[in-house]
């Protein structure tokens, strides 16, 4: 009974994190599109900012390399804490130079460490176990 329930609780939080990955991935996808592209409310955004504009350049690159790095398993656990460390860098942007919420940023930083953290605990725990093969005797 015991192996059942864990069996239902690991395929459910397989699933939810498939989920976060997909909506994080699309999310930070069109973000970053959005820089790329130079939507007039990025360009003022970060005309505010300070930095100058290619920091939006780099910062949508960033996003978009993180969200293709997040829908896909082996480079999911990365994705996931690149996009947090952005998320991380928006907040502190929000609340030291733009001076609005940081809310937005920092739901986007926690789904992030969530995914990171849960990746990161399928891969150990995969890894745990992987049978090993046998060393060959010389």
């Amino acid at each position: 009974m015991a192996e059942y329930a864990h069996a239902r609780h690991s395929k459910l939080t397989h699933i939810t994190l498939w989920a976060l990955q997909l909506i994080g991935g699309l999310a930070f996808c069109l973000t970053g599109a959005a820089k790329l592209a130079g939507a007039e409310q990025m360009v003022q955004l970060f005309a505010a900012v300070g930095f100058g504009q290619w920091f939006r350049y780099f910062t949508g690159a960033l996003e978009i390399a993180g969200a293709l790095l997040i829908v896909f398993p082996a480079t999911a656990f990365l994705g996931a804490w690149l996009l947090a460390l952005v998320m991380a860098g928006a907040t502190i942007a929000h609340l030291t130079l733009l001076h609005t919420s940081p809310a937005l940023p920092l739901s986007l930083l926690a789904l992030m460490v969530i995914v990171g953290i849960g990746r990161h605990k399928k891969k150990v725990h995969h890894h745990h176990l992987t049978p090993h093969p046998a060393h060959p005797v010389h």
